[in-house]
């Protein structure tokens, strides 16, 4: 017990990154809680982050709009109960999970949920017990990898969180949550996740299950819910139509999960993204951006 608490002790002792991308989260939370109602609030991992003009949203559908994503493997989990004390009636919640948040052990996150608590320990007030126990079996790496941090900057007399920074950046979020850093760099290629065949087998109907039920809480409190896609590659859509096919057919078996969007639509030219299979560029976010105001506008008007 003393080791465990020696342990607690020095985790929360530790400096955090104020540069690190999963810092971007205190951007999005302080623009949450402080909107007024009615509000659209955008639910997801990078897809968003990397993929929306949130500033148009509010344009658009005049009230006032944050974008939450930040990383899939935070799980959905999490990125529902850091939503849900802050839906009013008449909200719009609008949930674009990537399609790999359904597979077998990805709902109350991975090591990913670690490293985002070392730099956000605010964020605890958000874990349910399995996001706890998902943090005790990932969190000795990041730790350490932490600890070696502050050594360095103790023996080099500064910070050196400033070394090696780049688009992940948590100064790259704009106050919507958009991440904007990318959008002037050239592509990168290949993309990265790319080429691989996500097998069917591995979905979790379970955590869509799940995820209808957080849905369910949400309505109660009055807000909409409405459930949008994720962009893809042509090729990798191509590649993963089944797997995707199948996502949609679970979604259908819950009458609280309102898809808006056609899968037809939400595949676009290699071009159009930036650096992995879900980060779009300048053009996709345009593209993107308008593909989800003309679903919303098709359930609102």
């Amino acid at each position: 017990m003393s080791v465990l608490l020696s342990i607690a002790i020095i985790f929360f002792a530790l400096p955090q990154n104020p540069y690190s991308y999963h810092r971007g989260i205190k951007t999005k939370m302080e623009r949450l809680q402080t909107l007024e109602s009615p509000k659209i609030i955008l639910i997801g991992g990078s897809n968003l982050a990397f993929g929306m003009d949130t500033k148009r949203l509010e344009k658009v559908f005049k009230r006032p709009a944050v974008n939450m994503g930040l990383h899939a493997s935070l799980g959905l989990s999490i990125m529902f109960e850091q939503v849900k004390p802050y839906v009013n009636k008449g909200d719009i919640v609008i949930v674009s999970p990537e399609y790999q948040q359904f597979v077998r052990n990805q709902y109350y996150g991975t090591k990913i949920l670690a490293q985002f608590l070392f730099e956000n320990h605010d964020q605890f007030q958000y874990l349910t017990t399995h996001n706890f126990l998902v943090f005790l079996r990932n969190f000795l790496e990041p730790f350490r990898e932490r600890l070696y941090f502050t050594l360095r900057t103790y023996s080099k007399g500064k910070s050196i969180f400033n070394e090696g920074r780049t688009v992940y950046d948590a100064e790259n979020f704009n106050k919507h949550g958009d991440m904007i850093g990318h959008i002037n760099h050239k592509n990168k290629r290949p993309l990265n996740n790319s080429g691989n065949l996500w097998k069917s087998t591995f979905l979790d109907k379970d955590i869509i299950s799940k995820m209808a039920t957080n849905i369910q809480k949400i309505e109660d409190r009055g807000g909409y819910v409405y459930l949008t896609l994720p962009c893809l590659p042509d090729d990798e859509y191509s590649t993963n139509m089944d797997f995707t096919n199948k996502v949609l057919e679970y979604y259908s078996e819950f009458s609280n999960i309102r898809l808006i969007s056609s899968v037809n639509n939400y595949h676009l030219e290699e071009d159009n993204f930036f650096d992995t299979i879900y980060h779009l560029n300048r053009e996709g976010i345009k593209l993107r951006t308008n593909l989800l105001i003309s679903d919303l506008k098709g359930v609102l008007e």
